[in-house]
């Protein structure tokens, strides 16, 4: 993955965050590479959420990141 530029970041914190929780968005995985500055960007997004109304998660894989964010959400 391609770093994700500090505009971009904002970006999706002031604009899809909202647009997305308003749409009935409850969980957010994030898949990230073992290492490296794809690891580190998707650690920085993935900062931005606001976990008191987002749940999120970083995973390894794919598999896990469809499992987890099919499962219901605890309330």
């Amino acid at each position: 993955m391609k770093v994700i530029v500090h505009d971009d970041q904002r970006w999706i914190k002031e604009k899809w965050m909202p647009l997305a929780q308003q749409a009935g968005l409850k969980r957010l995985a994030f898949v990230t590479a073992p290492t490296g500055l794809g690891k580190l960007t998707i650690e920085d997004v993935s900062g931005l959420v606001d976990h008191n109304e987002l749940q999120s998660r970083t995973f390894d894989s794919m598999a896990a990141a469809r499992q987890w964010v099919s499962e219901t959400p605890a309330s």
